[in-house]
């Protein structure tokens, strides 16, 4: 029988962890939940201690960030000899039984590393903003004309899957390996696909499953504005298909654009990312050489 393991990271979830846990209250045989918290303060893990029995709790004592935590659960995934893992965001929820029939079309399609459902929002009648962004006009017509779409999966090519719902096989993580450090939050789950493609994993979408991104309301504010441009010029350097050329060349065009946006205050933002540039450099080359990369929770990197 094959088993799967649900991984979910916390962080101050209050607001959204019952709607994440509480369909997973009755698991079928060979998929067990474990959540990670990165040090809520908003009594999110005492909440799953005290109603949430039969799920797994990890506390760490500090905010690991999204890609690390996930990460453990990752490694625990791979120790343990599970044969998939499914990343949950804690603002996300999905029935049991469409996990089960992810795994189903992953048996089928074992080229693929990461199939995600459709991402939709609560009233499922649309799709995540960001997430069709990542599908074709196709899948949307689709999703517009019926739930019942005769293709099982579609390829994704060149493009990521936000992390809130992805179904991983433990064949792709062996080689692969987890998220990269050099991320803290935004950005790993956009790296780790990127990797999963050079590595000669597929990434999919399931059309006919639907599983909620519970985020329709969320503002952007500016200063998340300005974290995600600055993930931008790390993501651009961790890209295992581009050369060192071409790094250069969508550095500087990033730069332009970044100090005509933020004039003086784009010198901050130069200054931090070339503190940094070595590591990241140094961080790309651990990902597409060594298999497991960043999943020994024993080495400190």
């Amino acid at each position: 029988m094959l088993s799967v393991l649900i991984v979910i990271v916390t962080y101050n979830g209050m607001g959204h962890i019952r709607n994440c846990l509480t369909p997973l209250k009755k698991l079928p045989v060979g998929m067990k939940c474990l959540v990670i918290d990165n040090a809520s303060t908003d009594g999110t893990p005492e909440l799953i201690k005290h109603d949430y029995l039969h799920i797994e709790l990890i506390e760490n004592s500090k905010n690991l960030g999204f890609g690390a935590a996930n990460n453990i659960g990752l490694s625990k995934a791979l120790d343990e000899g599970y044969d998939y893992v499914y990343l949950l965001n804690q603002d996300a929820w999905i029935e049991p039984e469409d996990i089960l029939k992810l795994i189903d079309i992953a048996e089928k399609n074992p080229e693929y590393g990461i199939i995600s459902p459709m991402q939709v929002y609560a009233g499922k009648k649309s799709i995540d903003n960001n997430f069709s962004l990542k599908v074709t006009k196709e899948m949307k017509d689709d999703f517009l004309l019926s739930s019942n779409i005769p293709k099982e999966l579609y390829i994704i090519k060149g493009k990521s899957l936000q992390a809130a719902h992805w179904l991983i096989s433990t064949q792709s993580l062996r080689k692969v390996g987890g998220f990269s450090p050099t991320f803290f939050h935004y950005g790993e789950d956009d790296n780790l696909c990127r990797r999963m493609e050079f590595h000669g994993f597929k990434l999919g979408i399931a059309p006919n499953i639907w599983a909620v991104h519970n985020r329709e309301n969320r503002k952007i504010t500016s200063d998340h504005q300005l974290l995600l441009r600055k993930t931008e010029l790390k993501k651009i350097v961790s890209d295992p298909f581009l050369s060192n050329k071409a790094v250069y060349k969508s550095i500087l065009k990033a730069m332009f654009f970044l100090l005509l946006d933020y004039k003086i205050s784009f010198f901050p933002i130069l200054f931090d990312f070339n503190k940094n540039y070595h590591r990241i450099r140094k961080t790309k080359k651990i990902s597409v050489t060594q298999s497991q990369a960043f999943l020994n929770l024993n080495k400190i990197f």
